[in-house]
């Protein structure tokens, strides 16, 4: 286990970025996307989690609130970032 949501997603290759979009996207959790939190994903505290606990959650399930920000505000940021020239 990590210590935060960034180091999980900075440490994820490229597929399972993609997977994770895709969850965005779908505002679901995969297996793939769960499998990776399980194993690698930071420890929250039980009183933080919410519906954001990997361990309760299932393939199909809706993102917990604060996953579903954390990669909403991480995906959107690496959009924004400007070209320089």
């Amino acid at each position: 286990m990590i210590a935060s949501h960034d180091e999980w997603l900075a440490g994820l290759d490229e597929p399972l970025r993609q997977e994770a979009l895709q969850c965005l996207l779908a505002g679901t959790y995969s297996r793939a996307l769960l499998a990776s939190l399980r194993d690698s994903g930071p420890v929250i505290s039980r009183r933080e989690r919410g519906l954001d606990d990997p361990e309760k959650a299932q393939p199909g399930d809706p993102l917990g609130a604060n996953l579903q920000t954390f990669l909403r505000e991480r995906f959107l940021l690496e959009l924004r970032e400007p070209a320089w020239f």
